[in-house]
């Protein structure tokens, strides 16, 4: 399973990295949301939240539905 999630972390931070070399701020928030989500399966809450919170600031620039849809998994970091 690590070995899994270690794939799941090194595509998701290629897609962050293409995404936001061809500007698409849409795209290069949900590969952060996924690296997050990859973060706490991996047992790594500070880092996900992290992740959760860049996410956030680039959804409100750009759909505020999944802006909140991020915001609803913060709870679970309190």
């Amino acid at each position: 399973m690590a070995k899994l999630a270690t794939a799941a972390e090194e595509y998701g931070r290629q897609a962050l990295a293409e995404f936001a070399a061809e500007d698409s701020p849409r795209w290069t928030a949900y590969s952060i949301e996924l690296l997050g989500l990859t973060a706490h399966e991996q047992g790594r809450p500070d880092q996900a939240r992290d992740c959760y919170m860049q996410a956030i600031e680039i959804y409100q620039q750009v759909s505020h539905r999944d802006e909140e849809r991020v915001r609803g998994r913060l709870p679970s970091f309190r």
